[in-house]
């Protein structure tokens, strides 16, 4: 807001971005999440409008990552209608609204987004990273692991999200800090199978994610999959296909490719170089 005296000079009164609020917006009543939060929020009591303390607290992530306690700072200077009913209570009490309805959250995203953008789910990709505290963290999930942030000396998370491949994510899980990323898949797998109904799938992961129990719980669930390996490492597969005596097709200069069929199915080896 600018203002003119009498002598013809300028004053800013304030002055506040107006942009992000805008475009993300658009986007999130696209998505239909005012409507999946409202139809959720109808079954509780709430004396305060928790869509707009979430969409504060996903926008505030999105623009200046931080604290609950530096996004209310930072929402001063964002142009958005109601901002000043927002407490820093309300985007507390957010989280857990967010923590307590999050799997019927994602469900209903998916089927949002399958209407949205005709999408069918044949592929899901699925990775890890870790995310350390500076404090403590929660008791239950804040340990001591291997720190994809390279900070061994704090206490962390595991995250785990499964995406489409039109990048839509599917899920988002934790477990504590000092989980191996092998004894992730399990869930993912029964969250893909009983969750969201996917039957026709090829499940897609590091080589981080591998083990000899993971490939038979994903074969068993009825999904295809790739997986990235270690040859040296890989015992179970390695006759099956380092030792197949078939050549290689050559793909590109550095990309080769074999298939060892099976009764059950086909197994493809690739190797880069």
């Amino acid at each position: 807001v600018i203002t003119a005296n009498r002598v013809g000079k300028t004053q800013v009164i304030w002055d506040k971005e107006w942009g992000p609020s805008l475009v993300f917006g658009r986007l999130w009543e696209l998505l239909g999440i005012p409507k999946i939060i409202e139809n959720l929020k109808s079954h509780q009591k709430l004396e305060y409008d928790v869509e707009r303390a979430i969409f504060v607290s996903v926008l505030q992530r999105l623009i200046s990552p931080g604290s609950d306690l530096a996004g209310l700072k930072w929402l001063s200077d964002i142009l958005m209608p109601d901002q000043e009913k927002i407490c820093l209570h309300h985007l507390y009490r957010s989280m857990d609204f967010l923590s307590e309805h999050k799997e019927e959250i994602e469900r209903a995203l998916f089927n949002r987004g399958r209407t949205l953008f005709d999408t069918q789910i044949d592929l899901v990709l699925f990775d890890t990273t870790t995310v350390y505290f500076e404090g403590e963290g929660p008791d239950e999930f804040a340990q001591y692991g291997y720190s994809k942030d390279h900070r061994p000396d704090r206490k962390q998370i595991l995250v785990g999200v499964a995406m489409s491949r039109c990048s839509c994510p599917l899920s988002c899980d934790f477990w504590p800090g000092n989980t191996s990323d092998q004894k992730t898949v399990g869930r993912i797998i029964r969250i893909m199978k009983k969750r969201f109904s996917l039957e026709r799938v090829i499940f897609v992961a590091d080589r981080g994610m591998v083990s000899e129990a993971n490939i038979k719980e994903i074969e068993r669930n009825g999904f295809d999959y790739i997986l990235g390996v270690r040859m040296r490492n890989a015992k179970y597969i390695g006759n099956k296909l380092i030792f197949d005596k078939s050549p290689f097709e050559v793909v590109k200069e550095n990309l080769h490719v074999k298939r060892s069929q099976s009764r059950r199915r086909s197994t493809y080896c690739l190797f880069q170089s």
